[in-house]
């Protein structure tokens, strides 16, 4: 029931958050306590998170936001579940629970966050940080501390915020052998979070992800007692500087539509001042406002420091500049055969430090066409020869937001992308047909005769991808008549194709049909 809420008729939505209403917060008032009726309720909140599925969690915050809207969750269930949230008796679990709730709380009220900026640095964020499930709480506590946003807040770099945030990024002296395993594998997801937080809440965020960086570079992080490379330290310093490039463009994008927004809305107001003679047909600046020459100029002045950014951000002058060579080095020579003795060098490298290194490469190439377009044959040769799955997935995703960026660029290789939806693994098929179907709705990409490898989906042996692949033709049959499928028919499908004799494909392929048109 709780995915009904994203349906799109109001009136589901409506009685969706009713039902929860009834079911969590309506409780018998004669002879409870206040405080004992908001813990309650907090309590039965927090189960509803613990375990749930990503999915559930999503909705579940859909349904919070709209209660703290509408005044349901009064302060009292908030109060309780900061207090559950802080208290020593209560699980990992249960802590981690009442903070996720507060956080989507947080999405209809920023200032609880801000009310309780201190607690949430003391207990979300400590010092030395040494076990996974640490660090997984450190990684709400950052999402919770992002829904400041809509505040403007800036923190100067001295606050004591940056100060654990760096120590979260950074010290790992205190992690046990046996938590050593668990604490690897949450720190990424910890620290993508933790330079998030940094950019969005920061007055300097640049010289502070800098002195990160280089902390991440040490050399007793980054080499072993034999001399070899440490495969941790080459890992973190790598998505480190990979996130950091991506953050550092959307930082200054974002300053820049700032700029531009305050520059017109104080034109705006200049305007208006001004006599209407100054304005009249003819005059320099009606015509000027008449023919939109100002808004050229100013939306030129904005393309030519976003271009800046993307020179500045990967010019070999600054940190990150200097580690795209090293990326590149690295994506190269992983997948490079060795024709000797017949094995792929992607092997002999960690898939830990591949997918590390093939991610910033992926982020890198984001950041500016400059760096996207030489790199594009590395990175579809990666999306071919890699045997990880989860690498495979990854360029996927990446690849949807590169086709955003850069149509015109990625468009000739649009093959390669639609050959992934015959990938032997699940997971790659179902992350290529899902990027493929929001680039397609959105005309980013234009279906040509690759329409036969989404039909195909149609007659895949996994359940899910034949329902995404029906969801794609549902979507696309209401764009309008400008529809690709009855301008260019399918393929015939040979009974190679789908490995069964000709009576059986002709039958099929019919299917097939029926099913598109």
């Amino acid at each position: 029931m709780m995915m009904l809420v994203w349906s799109k008729n109001a009136a589901i939505k409506e009685h969706v958050i009713a039902a929860y209403k009834t079911l969590f917060l309506t409780r018998p008032t004669e002879g409870v306590h206040r405080s004992q009726k908001a813990m309650a309720i907090a309590t039965s909140f927090v189960s509803l998170v613990v375990g749930a599925t990503l999915g559930e969690v999503t909705s579940l915050e859909e349904i919070v936001t709209d209660m703290v809207n509408a005044g349901h969750i009064k302060d009292s269930t908030l109060a309780a579940l900061w207090s559950m949230f802080g208290s020593q008796s209560a699980s990992s679990e249960q802590s981690q629970a009442a903070l996720m709730i507060i956080s989507m709380a947080g999405n209809a009220q920023p200032k609880l966050i801000e009310a309780n900026l201190g607690k949430l640095i003391a207990i979300g964020l400590p010092q030395n940080i040494s076990t996974g499930v640490g660090n997984k709480l450190a990684q709400h506590a950052c999402v919770a501390l992002q829904k400041l946003a809509p505040l403007g807040l800036q923190l100067p770099a001295s606050h004591q915020l940056f100060e654990h945030l760096r120590g979260l990024l950074v010290n790992d002296t205190a992690v046990a052998p046996a938590e050593r395993a668990a604490f690897d594998r949450s720190w990424f997801a910890t620290a993508e979070q933790a330079l998030n937080t940094l950019f969005m809440l920061c007055a300097e965020p640049e010289e502070f992800c800098t002195s990160i960086v280089r902390a991440l570079c040490s050399p007793e992080r980054m080499w072993q007692s034999g001399g070899a490379v440490s495969k941790r330290g080459l890992s973190r310093v790598l998505f480190a500087v990979g996130h950091t490039a991506v953050k550092q463009f959307v930082y200054i994008e974002t300053v820049s539509s700032k700029m531009k927004k305050d520059a017109d809305a104080a034109e705006k107001k200049k305007a208006e001042k001004e006599k209407k003679s100054d304005d009249a047909p003819g005059s320099p600046r009606g015509l000027d406002a008449e023919l939109g020459i100002s808004a050229a100029i100013e939306e030129g002045e904005v393309e030519a420091v976003r271009e800046m950014a993307e020179a500045e951000i990967l010019s070999r002058m600054n940190l990150v500049g200097r580690f795209s060579s090293v990326i590149t080095s690295l994506c190269g020579t992983a997948y490079r055969d060795n024709k000797s003795d017949g094995e792929s060098a992607a092997l002999r490298v960690s898939e830990d430090v591949r997918a590390v290194a093939v991610l910033a490469l992926c982020k890198l190439m984001a950041v500016g066409a400059d760096f996207c377009e030489p790199n594009l044959r590395l990175l579809f040769t990666i999306l071919k020869k890699d045997p990880s799955p989860r690498i495979r997935a990854n360029i996927i995703i990446a690849l949807g937001d590169l086709f955003f960026r850069f149509p015109n660029m990625l468009e000739p290789w649009s093959s390669h992308f639609f050959a992934r939806l015959s990938d032997h693994d699940l997971t790659v098929r179902k992350h290529t047909l899902m990027a493929l179907t929001h680039l397609i709705l959105n005309d980013m990409v234009k279906v040509r005769a690759q329409v036969s490898d989404i039909a195909m989906c149609l007659e895949d042996e996994e359940p899910r991808m034949q329902d995404l692949a029906r969801m794609f033709f549902n979507e696309l049959a209401h764009k309008g008549t400008n529809n690709p499928i009855y301008v260019r028919p399918l393929p015939p499908l040979t009974p190679i194709a789908i490995g069964c004799n000709a009576d059986l494909a002709a039958d099929r392929t019919t299917c097939l049909i029926s099913s598109v048109a």
